[in-house]
């Protein structure tokens, strides 16, 4: 697929409709409107610069996952679930009303360049410019995106089950609750992964938090405990996906 990282022709794919031409570049700039004072759940997706393989380095998926972790452990965002691929991401999300989804993801990526830059001493340019969000408004669009996103490594013939994927909190949760029964503790996840059901119980209450927090009773984030389907929620009766600039 060429262009931007989760193209209008892959979200059809996820709602069963016919696709579209894929977008090639972003289309639009970051709307002021983006942080509205409700809190919002998002499908996230981002590519890396001229889809070079970045992330196929165990080292370079480790850090991006704990920049994600970094963010959650701040409680300016509740990550749901997420995938990374050795090109690009998918992130499901949910952010307070007093940020726009532009800010969440230059706190992510940015947050990553700067690491990987300290840290592991890459020099080049990692990100492709802009990403593509989904709004998730409803249970039934959470589900299929939190589909989505674990069974792309499979999909991909990078796995064989989105739980032997270590790059994806699919495998994750499963690391969660083996430390939890064989030493009593939280394990690889940290704070992160909160005490939560697992299985299809774990989702259907991630679900059912995420439309407690779309329907804006505060902005505090507190309000909603993460887990269960990884790092934390919510809704989109159509796919109306977009492309933005960082």
């Amino acid at each position: 697929m060429s262009g931007h990282d989760f193209s209008r022709a892959e979200s059809d794919a996820i709602g069963g409709r016919a696709s579209a031409p894929a977008m090639s570049k972003p289309s639009r700039p970051s709307s002021p409107m983006s942080a509205t004072g409700c809190a919002r759940t998002f499908f996230t997706s981002t590519r890396t610069a001229g889809g070079k393989s970045l992330f196929q380095t165990e080292r370079m998926a480790e850090l991006f996952i704990d920049v994600l972790r970094s963010q959650m452990r701040t409680q300016r965002m509740i990550v749901h679930e997420f995938v990374v691929m050795p090109n690009h991401v998918h992130i499901s999300m949910t952010l307070p009303g007093d940020m726009s989804l532009e800010k969440a993801m230059q706190l992510i990526k940015g947050g990553f360049s700067f690491r990987a830059n300290k840290e592991l001493g890459f020099r080049s340019e990692i990100w492709q410019r802009g990403f593509s969000d989904v709004r998730i408004v409803d249970e039934e669009s959470f589900q299929r995106h939190r589909a989505y996103i674990e069974n792309n490594p499979v999909k991909a013939g990078l796995a064989n089950s989105p739980e032997e994927y270590k790059s994806g909190s699919a495998y994750l949760k499963i690391q969660k609750r083996a430390a939890k029964r064989s030493a009593g503790k939280i394990g690889i996840l940290g704070e992160i992964g909160g005490e939560r059901p697992s299985g299809a119980e774990a989702h259907a209450e991630s679900a059912a938090q995420a439309a407690r927090l779309e329907s804006c009773p505060d902005r505090r984030l507190s309000r909603i405990s993460p887990g269960g389907s990884f790092f934390a929620a919510s809704k989109s009766p159509a796919l109306n996906t977009s492309s933005r600039r960082d």
